[in-house]
């Protein structure tokens, strides 16, 4: 089976990703003129949107239109590229522009570098890209313990130097992670440890002894997060579920914060180990409801206010902007570019909220005045 035929496939983006006014050009009941005119990206749309569409009709019934969406995409202009990769694409556009443009590492590296690539397509990369590439892979600690699958994959891939695999392996041993099939591991742990190393702790609580323990706990997203005053005075003769997470390594952290309900993330985010905040506010199941209570958190690390601040469909929230520019953690620059999307209700109170910069405060004073209010 070939790119440009994708025999029983169904195309992994949905069509409500796209618009109304777009999808009546992709969608299998529009008129084939209109698909074939798409396919050939003629007909003028977003260029995120554009590349959405040449992904569905990849998938497209007629074999024709599937081979000229796949051509328009390696044809589209450098410009294109360098906006939507650098954007919110879905995970699955991105898996498909991973795949059509292999052959173009500056793409390739922009795909890398994009919080919303998922772990499997970084995965896959990981075996054939040039040096380059790979040290962008090597050099996302987070995803390397969230997927071991992508050290496995800069193993096979032969441009991989000996030090790159070294400095990978010995992260990943550091941190308590095992691949018992891939011998390197063996040697980092002598290398690290020394000749009497112990083999690798299987016997204590993992991720997935965790979320099988408590799987009704962890599994449910409307679990109330655990009152861990009152867990810690707890019968010293059993471990609370909150002193057990304590004790886990940090590849088995990352994987709870990534697979873990609510209840999880609200103790892995106060971890002290800043890749495990990180995997419990970038995990696929947090809500948005969650990420408007960390806007609140006067105690928000910087990494997590960072990747708050970078995510473009949670700034779109109201809320999550007036939490922001009255939160003292946010970086000023960022709380003043905040202050012009303010209705003037919490224009005001800013400007008497005493507990933020006085920069901010004054220029919440100033456009008050420029809206005539006083």
């Amino acid at each position: 089976m070939t790119d440009t035929e994708p025999q029983g496939e169904t195309c992994p983006l949905p069509l409500d990703s796209l618009p109304p006014q777009v999808r009546k050009h992709v969608e299998p009941g529009a008129k084939e003129k209109m698909r074939k005119m798409a396919a050939r990206g003629i007909i003028p749309m977003p260029p995120a949107d554009q590349v959405k569409a040449l992904c569905i009709l990849s998938y497209d019934p007629d074999p024709a239109i599937r081979e000229t969406a796949l051509e328009t995409v390696r044809g589209l202009p450098e410009k294109v590229f360098s906006s939507v990769l650098r954007g919110s694409l879905p995970p699955p556009v991105l898996d498909f522009l991973a795949q059509h443009l292999s052959d173009k590492p500056a793409y390739v590296e922009l795909i890398l570098l994009n919080q919303q690539t998922s772990d499997e397509t970084v995965a896959r990369l990981a075996r054939t890209v040039e040096e380059k590439a790979l040290t962008i892979i090597a050099e996302n600690q987070l995803r390397l313990l969230r997927h071991p699958d992508i050290i496995r994959g800069i193993h096979e891939n032969p441009h991989a130097s000996q030090a790159l695999l070294d400095r990978v392996v010995d992260f990943a041993v550091r941190s308590g992670l095992d691949i018992p099939d891939l011998e390197t591991f063996q040697e980092a742990r002598r290398r690290i440890f020394g000749d009497s190393a112990p083999p690798a702790d299987t016997s204590g609580d993992t991720a997935e002894s965790l979320l099988e323990e408590h799987s009704e706990e962890l599994a449910s997203e409307s679990a109330e997060a655990f009152d861990v005053e009152a867990e810690e005075e707890a019968s010293e003769e059993r471990l609370t579920l909150t002193q057990k997470i304590l004790k886990m390594t940090v590849s088995e952290k990352i994987k709870l914060a990534t697979l873990g309900n609510k209840a999880a993330r609200s103790i892995l985010l106060r971890d002290s180990n800043k890749l495990v905040q990180l995997a419990a506010v970038t995990s696929p199941r947090i809500t948005e409801g969650e990420v408007i209570g960390l806007t609140n958190s006067r105690t928000l690390s910087d990494d997590v206010m960072r990747v708050i601040l970078s995510n473009r469909d949670w700034m779109k929230n109201y809320q999550v902007k007036v939490n922001l520019v009255n939160n003292p953690k946010t970086p000023v620059p960022d709380a003043m570019r905040l202050l012009q999307h303010l209705r003037v209700s919490d224009l005001k109170q800013l400007a008497r909220n005493r507990n933020i910069s006085n920069v901010v405060r004054t220029q919440a004073k100033n456009l008050l005045q420029k809206k005539g209010v006083n």
